[in-house]
C-alpha cells in the first residue's frame, strides 16, 4: 500500500528493505516489478546511484537477467525492454531465456520476441534449432495430458503463444534457413497431432513447413527406389567372342550363320529351239 499512497516514503525505504533483509528482496522479481511500476525517472536515478555507490544490491550476477525478464516481459516500458533487447544480444539462448520470451503475450505490433529470435536464429541457429524443438516436444505433451485432465498446470508457454511466436517469426523472417532444419519441421509435425482443429486452421502455414517436408522426403525415397529398379533391370551384355577366349577356329565357324542356298531356277527353251 506504501506505493500507492507515498511513492517518497516508498523509494526512501527501498535501499534499507534491501540490504536489511537481503534474502527476501535480492533477485526478488515481483518485489522488482513494484518498483518500477510506481517511480518517475528522477527516482530511479537515485536507485541507480545507490547501487553504484554499493549501497544496495537488486540481484545476484548469475540470476539478474532473468529476473529482469520475468519482471518486465509484462510491462510496457520501452525503456526497460530496449535495454533487455541488448543484452540478449550478447547472451546466447538457453531454456529458461526461451520460456520467459515465449510467454511474452502475442501482439502483431511487438516485435520485441521476433527480433530477439531473429538474431538468435542467424548467430546461434543450431543451438536455437535444439532449444526451440526440446520446448515444442514439452508443449505437445502438456496438451495430452490436459487433454486427459484438465487440472494440469505448467509454466511453460502455451501451445498457442509458442505457435503464434513462431509463425511471427516466420512471416517476419522468410529469408532464414531456421526452418528448414529438420528437427524443426519434425516437432511441428508432431505438435501438429495434438491441435485442434481451430488451432490447425489459425497456423496452417506454419504446419505446411512440415508437410513440405513430408512430401520431400516421400519424394526422395519414390525416386531412390526408381533408381535401384533402373539399376537392376538393365540389360545383360553379352561378351563379344575372341580367338583368345579359347575357341578353336573351327567352333567359331560352327557358330557362323551359314549362307543360304540359291535356288536354281529351270531355263524355259524358245520357240526356236
Amino acid at each position: 500500500m506504501c506505493q500507492e499512497e507515498d511513492v517518497q516514503m516508498f523509494c526512501f525505504l527501498i535501499p534499507d528493505i534491501y540490504t536489511q533483509f537481503p534474502n527476501i528482496a535480492v533477485g526478488n522479481a515481483e518485489l522488482l516489478n513494484l518498483i518500477v511500476s510506481c517511480i518517475d525517472a528522477s527516482q530511479l536515478q537515485d536507485l541507480i546511484c545507490h547501487i553504484l555507490q554499493g549501497y544496495m544490491i537488486l540481484f545476484r550476477k548469475e540470476s539478474f537477467l532473468s529476473v529482469l525478464i520475468s519482471c518486465f516481459f509484462f510491462s510496457a516500458h520501452a525503456e526497460a525492454l530496449t535495454s533487455i533487447l541488448l543484452m540478449l544480444k550478447k547472451e546466447k539462448p538457453s531454456a529458461e531465456l526461451l520460456r520467459h520470451i515465449m510467454s511474452r503475450q502475442v501482439r502483431s505490433n511487438d516485435h520485441f520476441v521476433v527480433s530477439v529470435l531473429k538474431f538468435w536464429s542467424q548467430e546461434h541457429e543450431e543451438k536455437l534449432a535444439e532449444l526451440v524443438t526440446s520446448q515444442l516436444s514439452k508443449v505437445a505433451s502438456i496438451t495430452n495430458k490436459r487433454k486427459r485432465n484438465q487440472s494440469i498446470k505448467s509454466q511453460v508457454p502455451s501451445i498457442d503463444q509458442t505457435l503464434a511466436h513462431l509463425d511471427q517469426l516466420r512471416q517476419h523472417c522468410k529469408q532464414i534457413s531456421f526452418f528448414n532444419q529438420e528437427t524443426i519441421q519434425s516437432s511441428l509435425f508432431q505438435v501438429q497431432l495434438s491441435c485442434s482443429e481451430a488451432q490447425k486452421t489459425k497456423f496452417s502455414d506454419l504446419f505446411a513447413l512440415a508437410e513440405e517436408l513430408d512430401s520431400i522426403r516421400t519424394g526422395k525415397s519414390t525416386r531412390g527406389k526408381g533408381k535401384g529398379a533402373s539399376k537392376g533391370s538393365t540389360k545383360y551384355k553379352q561378351p563379344a567372342l575372341s580367338v583368345s577366349d579359347g575357341r578353336s577356329s573351327d567352333d567359331e565357324e560352327m557358330l557362323k550363320p551359314k549362307p543360304r542356298k540359291k535356288k536354281k531356277t529351270a531355263l524355259v527353251g524358245s520357240d526356236s529351239d
